[in-house]
């Protein structure tokens, strides 16, 4: 064993087991503490995902059931007249159909009689 602490590669090994020792403790810190803050990074946007979940089906909720009170609203009203049609004349002639007008046809040019939708109840 004393004629090792003669030899060269003996401090030489030393020295490297050492250093390496040294770097191998201050490497492990920094691992450890990136992840952690990592870690720490993660369980904040966890945190905010489910604050913004819990927002949002709040939201949901109040929507649906403004929702479904215009629904059943709509249901037991009875239609209300608008401004525009105030006279029994106009209401009855904003639910009449549209006559059909005669168009060309894009392809072949000739006549074909079409008729453009309006909604009912609409002036």
């Amino acid at each position: 064993m004393m004629h090792l602490l003669h030899e060269h590669e003996f401090w030489v090994l030393l020295g490297f087991v050492i250093f390496v020792g040294a770097i191998w403790n201050k490497a492990r810190h920094a691992l450890a503490g990136g992840l952690d803050a990592r870690a720490e990074r993660i369980r904040l946007q966890i945190a905010e995902a489910e604050t913004l979940r819990a927002e949002a089906e709040t939201m949901l909720r109040r929507c649906s059931r403004r929702r479904l009170r215009k629904r059943r609203a709509s249901r037991t009203r009875r239609p209300a007249t608008s401004r525009r049609c105030s006279t029994g004349a106009a209401r009855a002639r904003s639910r009449r159909l549209p006559r059909p007008r005669p168009r060309r046809s894009p392809r072949s040019g000739n006549l074909r009689l079409t008729s453009r939708s309006r909604r009912p109840g609409r002036c």
